[in-house]
């Protein structure tokens, strides 16, 4: 049977039935090529987004609605092109114009742009334009074809680009402040009432630690990190009124890690390294823990799908392939073999708010 039907009759003139297939191909209209153009215009919008949080935007809009002249006064630049530039952005909630006096309002997606606000989405997009980073996406292919992130050849590694860079430094690590307090949140709700000393190995300034501290009041902490990083988390935890129950160590985890802790942290350390050099921190941390029942290793990590379905965590996985040698995001699977492998085993995988998963495991003690 065809798609239409044709009756007739000797005074009637010829007509067409419509059948369920015709209706549903016209409900749907799925163009394949459509997406493919959607994910090319993409790139358009995050360049305009990129604008929108160069000239603080929202930041001007925060006070309350402003018309264009205004506005583009206060970023300082043409008002005939920001309006192109808000235009795009209209569509995808950042910002309103309403059509009765032109005013600009800042809407709910757009809040999330503001400058020094919790969660602010602002460091996330100006760390995504640093050169390194676009080109870790634009020279993808080569890093496909040869097995090393062609951009790190060029810029060098992320974290010794960051560091020799302070003012990009400070952008990033006010990204990865914002993203490790919304996992500090989340981590706060697990039990630590068992807990005495937590060892946060690479945590940075110390954000999720000090969630951990101040919730529990009676753990102390200890933070490794890098020589350069580790004053910026002296100063943090100060700040929080935290130092006194810190220790602040400087330190390489592939070669030592402090002991006597039963509350092992790992954020976002893992999905930088391959399996070996994942294995090697792994076994540098069970040397370390402290041979106590209560013993506990957290990793924190994006977990991969299995299902097919879209996820956050495959975007991390490309950005790990891009960025670090050997980088990659694992599956439920691969991550309780890699620790199986340095002597722990997995008590279970917790989905966190913020989005990544917490996996919980213990020491196998011989």
């Amino acid at each position: 049977m065809t798609d239409t039907a044709t009756t007739s009759g000797p005074e009637l003139p010829q007509r067409t039935r419509t059948v369920p297939s015709q209706i549903a191909a016209s409900v749907l209209r799925f163009d394949p090529a459509e997406t493919v153009q959607e994910l090319l215009d993409s790139e358009m919008v995050l360049a305009a987004l990129t604008v929108f949080a160069e000239f603080k935007v929202a930041d001007h809009l925060a006070g309350g609605p402003l018309p264009l002249q205004d506005l583009a006064e206060r970023c300082a630049v043409d008002p005939a092109r920001l309006e192109r530039i808000l235009r795009i952005l209209i569509p995808r909630g950042f910002v309103r114009r309403d059509p009765t006096d032109g005013l600009y309002h800042l809407e709910l997606v757009g809040q999330t742009m503001r400058s020094g606000v919790p969660g602010s989405m602002r460091p996330a997009v100006l760390t995504r334009a640093f050169p390194l980073w676009v080109d870790a996406a634009r020279m993808l292919p080569a890093t496909v074809r040869t097995g090393r992130p062609a951009a790190v050849a060029e810029h060098g590694a992320p974290y010794d680009y960051l560091a020799e860079r302070p003012e990009k430094r400070a952008l990033f690590q006010e990204f990865m402040t914002a993203r490790s307090t919304a996992i500090g949140q989340s981590l706060v709700e697990q039990d630590l009432s068992k807990v005495q000393h937590i060892v946060d190995v690479g945590g940075g300034r110390g954000t999720i630690l000090a969630a951990l501290l101040r919730d529990n009041p009676h753990c102390m902490g200890t933070l490794l990190e890098r020589d350069d990083v580790v004053q910026a988390a002296e100063e943090f935890l100060g700040k929080a009124g935290l130092q006194d129950r810190c220790a602040f160590v400087a330190g390489d985890f592939f070669t030592g890690i402090p002991t006597e802790g039963d509350l092992y942290l790992l954020a976002s350390i893992l999905h930088n390294y391959d399996d070996e050099r994942a294995h090697a921190i792994l076994k540098q941390v069970h040397v370390a823990m402290a041979p106590t029942p209560q013993s506990v290793l957290w990793c924190v990590d994006w977990i991969l799908p299995d299902n097919g379905m879209r996820h956050p965590a495959l975007a991390a996985d490309i950005k790990m392939l891009s960025l670090f040698p050997g980088g990659k995001e694992r599956t439920r699977t691969a991550y309780r073999e890699l620790l199986s492998g340095a002597g722990f085993t997995t008590a279970k995988i917790v989905p966190l708010t913020a989005g990544p998963s917490l996996i919980i495991a213990q020491p196998v003690r011989q």
